[in-house]
């Protein structure tokens, strides 16, 4: 039975049977509340686009590439934290399009400062030429903090360094850090 989805008991009150006294549920509240309509219907046209069998739903293993498509950077580790916590970790489980919103939501609001981006450019940038390495920028995102396996470096680097010159200067930098 699909999440969320309960069956009707035979012999139940239906919702017109209710008394005058009985109280309506309040309205389940949804971390994702705050999204506009505009928003939601963005979100949901990249969703869609995974939701290949048109359930509404996709795969619980696809989570992270929707997240990406949307220009979030979760890192494996973030995501297979979520999946466990909804335990859906496995090919066969499915992330609903209302779970997926909460989800989106929670990734979303880790916004990185744009000073905390250039004081880490900085940082990076040991001779002040204003551009880094694509080396330098490996080693620092895949051994330090949240760190990226080696795949999803290889897919920043893709978006980032448009023109394979394996030189990032800050603009691209800001493009991998996803600040809009």
């Amino acid at each position: 039975m699909p999440k969320g989805k309960k069956a009707a008991a035979k012999g139940g009150k239906s919702a017109k049977g209710k008394g005058k006294d009985d109280k309506e549920k309040p309205k389940k509240e949804y971390k994702h509340d705050n999204l506009t309509p505009e928003q939601i219907a963005s979100i949901k046209e990249t969703f869609d686009k995974f939701d290949k069998q048109d359930i509404d739903g996709i795969p619980a293993l696809e989570l992270i590439n929707v997240l990406r498509q949307l220009q979030l950077t979760p890192t494996s580790p973030e995501v297979t934290e979520v999946l466990e916590k909804m335990h859906a970790n496995s090919a066969e489980c499915v992330v609903t399009f209302e779970e997926f919103l909460d989800i989106y939501w929670d990734f979303s609001q880790r916004v990185i400062s744009e000073e905390q981006v250039k004081d880490a450019f900085k940082i990076l940038d040991k001779e002040g030429k204003g551009e880094i390495t694509v080396e330098t920028l490996r080693q620092f995102l895949t051994t330090t903090g949240d760190m990226l396996d080696e795949d999803e470096f290889e897919a920043m680097i893709e978006e980032a360094d448009l023109e394979g010159t394996g030189v990032i200067n800050y603009e691209e930098f800001v493009t991998i850090m996803s600040i809009e």
